[in-house]
């Protein structure tokens, strides 16, 4: 019986290495067999593919850049817009004391 059972396994398991490398080979090119014009085609193709690659970094270089470029702007912006509204905070104190001082003047000159 144990026999038997190591005798099948066996059996099963060179089947499986023999399947599985008749699809590797399968899977494998045979440079030898293409001929020097389908090489270079391989070639040519994987140029192409790299300077496609190439320029789809470029344009997302480019993207990230212009974003950096927007993300300062609104920043500066944003910056800007509080340091007015700070100016803007200081000119309405500045001009309530210059009403209190005012009021205070016409008091005393009509004293």
């Amino acid at each position: 019986m144990k026999l038997s059972k190591i005798v099948l396994l066996l059996a099963v398991v060179f089947t499986f290495v023999a399947c599985a490398t008749h699809a590797q080979d399968n899977r494998s090119f045979n440079y030898n067999a293409m001929s020097k014009a389908q090489l270079q085609n391989r070639i040519n193709n994987a140029k192409v593919e790299y300077k496609h690659a190439k320029a789809r970094t470029a344009d997302a270089k480019a993207s990230l850049n212009s974003a950096e470029k927007a993300y300062k702007q609104a920043k500066t912006s944003y910056q800007n817009a509080r340091k007015n509204e700070k100016v803007k905070s200081q000119a309405l104190k500045d001009a309530e004391k210059a009403m209190k001082y005012k009021q205070k003047i016409r008091k005393l000159s009509e004293q």
